[in-house]
């Protein structure tokens, strides 16, 4: 959907699909040729023949099967079983063709140009008329649908290319048999690849030095891209393996495995401290409480609170869910910092914690950068253009590209994946102001004098399985068990004279939690390796209950201290800001083959899912049981999407929506529908107005 959203986007991924389609073809051709002189005897030459064409013509096909399967594409009919019959009928009419272009006759004429002409028609029906309702699709153009009909023309597009890839492939094997093409010829083709790999490798290269450039093109040119170099480059390794008759895999491998024993190129990216022992300086929970009931902003209002008019405390819950998520809660929670401010408390003055974890975090963090900034921003403009962002292409690019090539060769200087990511929220968005403050290092972002709320980002330890958090707080026992992540960037042992400590950005901070499994790699903080914080707890309920059981724990044993007076004339409610349908657990049969070798993996991703929802439930346990918590749905859901029958309906008004995708980059397309659901959020019914 994005790549038709924009025009650089588009016409880099149509280029992209040409390269690929190209490499895909002659780089395989050539193995196949080399193959033929080698050890022809073994292969029938039919295969040797049809393979390389097939794998080029099947790049067209796979593109429109991918986009026939877009979930706003509607036709009757549509499913798995579908796309198999549609994959199928594809590489069956290959061999129609092949024969019509090889033998010219005319019934075969006529009967290539009846399919073709009906595969159109079906093309236009799948995608324009929409379950035969025409104005939900051909008559609305240049509106949010645009991808719908811009697809529609490219199908037909790649249809049509398909059809003249076979022209060529064929002619051109005429012409050389009848040896029409000279060696010049033949060597002017090769010439004509070489050149374009060049060309390609150049345009990668310069996707992976320069974000904004990463950005214009747009994920799907970079996967396309990616595909096409990395084809090239195992035919290139298969047509040497064959002519010199050495098999170099085995040899790749042992090489990448001596290279790893000595250097690891997924170090988190660290940055000099003006001292060391810096994150020791920051408060323990109980001083940052303290602080934060006395801020100037909100302690005559609880110093005046009673217990029939307590003050209103909130605090945060985010699920994880890459953009998606993070746009969801830097929503909600922006407006509800710009509901009627006029006339009642800012939300902020009461908002004591903000948890979450991957997506989540990211939109925490992205809310926090405003708070920190200036409460007069405008909040939903400056969330809705970092989110607009494209985060993916250049973290994919690095993925696909220079991550792999490391493990051979270690000496190139390039951002692993997670620092591409960081990067990106540096730079790709248009948000200047949160952007700025993504680059900041976390030790001058944090509030001293907790006028903020407190922030836990999750993260998961690899080797020990033990959550972590970064936050504004030193992590300690008498609150929680999880390890203290930012304690470690104090435990790193210096080797200048100077004693620097070290520091790391907010960017880095939350990519730490938000390091999804293979897209980002775990990221390594003397000697302890971190990843997605989702593995333990995406939402951020167990860190929140626990911060809760202490302030139960400490209002019973210290009746008289001051801090414990304030508390009790507080009352407290927990924001859930969660995303996703809510699915019935179905028992299915499992394959044996999946039980021998998957086992282990789906119950690992079970368990992930239902610690969170553990964690979850013993919150939600703990407060609606808790004298101190709010009157008012003291656990109170919003989730993506809103329980409402005008938030379920597309933008088209149908009920049957489609997914949000979970990413690192949003269509124009899904941020619409997500805002959508912002409508369906009544403030008043969230928050508990101590003026009103």
């Amino acid at each position: 959907m994005q790549a038709v959203e924009n025009g650089g986007p588009f016409v880099w991924s149509t280029i992209s699909v040409l390269l690929w389609s190209l490499f895909a073809w002659f780089s395989s051709r050539l193995v196949a040729d080399c193959y033929t002189r080698k050890n022809g005897k073994y292969i029938s030459p039919s295969v040797l023949l049809h393979a390389p064409r097939l794998i080029g013509y099947n790049v067209f096909v796979g593109l429109q099967l991918a986009t026939l399967n877009l979930p706003t594409v509607y036709f009757s009919g549509k499913s798995t079983f579908t796309f198999f019959l549609l994959f199928i009928a594809h590489n069956a009419y290959y061999f129609l063709l092949d024969k019509t272009v090889e033998s010219r006759e005319k019934k075969l004429k006529i009967t290539s140009l009846i399919i073709a002409v009906l595969y159109v028609v079906f093309i236009a029906y799948a995608f324009l008329f929409s379950d035969g309702d025409l104005k939900d699709g051909f008559l609305r153009f240049g509106d949010y649908k645009q991808h719908v009909w811009i697809w529609c023309i490219m199908s037909m597009v790649y249809f049509t290319l398909q059809i003249l890839f076979i022209c060529f492939v064929v002619e051109r094997r005429k012409r050389l048999e009848n040896k029409k093409i000279s060696e010049k010829d033949s060597k002017w083709w090769k010439t004509v690849y070489n050149l374009c790999a060049i060309v390609t490798f150049f345009i990668y290269l310069l996707i992976i030095t320069f974000p904004k450039f990463a950005d214009w093109c747009g994920p799907l040119t970079c996967l396309l891209l990616a595909l096409g170099i990395w084809i090239g480059i195992i035919c290139l390794v298969k047509y040497y393996s064959l002519k010199w008759k050495v098999r170099f895999g085995i040899p790749f491998l042992i090489v990448a495995v001596v290279i790893g024993l000595f250097g690891n190129p997924y170090k988190v990216e660290l940055l000099e401290a003006p001292r060391d022992n810096l994150y020791n300086e920051r408060p323990n929970i109980k001083t940052y409480l303290t602080e934060w009931a006395t801020n100037k902003s909100r302690y005559d209002m609880i110093n005046q609170s009673d217990s029939l008019k307590p003050y209103p405390v909130y605090l945060v819950l985010a699920d994880g869910g890459a953009s998606k998520s993070g746009y969801w809660v830097a929503s909600v929670l922006s407006m509800l910092e710009e509901s009627d401010s006029e006339k009642r408390d800012k939300f902020s003055d009461h908002l004591l914690s903000l948890a979450g974890a991957s997506g989540g975090s990211v939109g925490n963090a992205a809310f926090y950068s405003l708070l920190k900034k200036d409460k007069n921003v405008n909040f939903s403009l400056e969330t809705d253009n970092f989110f607009e962002g494209d985060f993916l292409s250049y973290t994919l690019a690095h993925y696909l590209g220079s991550d792999l090539f490391k493990h051979l060769f270690p000496f190139l200087r390039t951002n692993d994946r997670a620092a591409a990511l960081e990067e990106s929220m540096e730079k790709l968005s248009e948000s200047e102001l949160i952007n700025n403050t993504f680059k900041d290092t976390i030790n001058s972002i944090f509030d001293n004098k907790a006028k903020l709320p407190l922030l836990f980002i999750n993260t998961t330890s690899l080797q020990t399985g033990t959550p972590g958090v970064i936050s504004n707080i030193k992590i300690n026992k008498d609150f929680t068990n999880r390890m203290d992540v930012l304690q470690q960037l104090d435990s790193i042992p210096c080797t200048c004279e100077g004693k620097i400590g070290k520091s790391m950005k907010l960017s880095t901070a939350v990519v730490l939690g938000s390091r999804f499994p293979y897209l980002s790699p775990a990221g390594e903080i003397n000697g302890k390796y971190f990843v997605d914080g989702g593995y333990f707890d995406n939402s951020g309920g167990g860190i929140t209950l626990e911060l809760l059981e202490y302030i139960d724990k400490f209002i019973k044993e210290n009746k008289d201290d001051s801090l414990a007076i304030l508390l009790k004339k507080m009352q407290f409610k927990v924001i859930y800001i969660s995303n996703g349908e809510n699915s019935k657990q179905e028992t299915k049969r499992l394959h044996p083959l999946i039980n021998d070798l998957a086992a282990p993996l789906l119950t690992v991703v079970g368990i992930n899912g239902q610690q969170t929802n553990n964690s979850n439930q013993k919150l939600e346990k703990f407060i609606n049981n808790w004298p101190r918590s709010a009157k008012q749905r003291p656990f109170h859901t919003l989730n993506l999407p809103m329980d409402s029958p005008k938030s379920k309906r597309c933008l088209t008004g149908r009920d049957d929506c489609a997914p949000y995708p979970m990413n690192w980059v949003i269509s124009d397309y899904n941020l619409n529908r997500i805002k959508l659901n912002l409508n369906c959020i009544n403030p008043d019914s969230v928050l508990i107005y101590h003026n009103k």
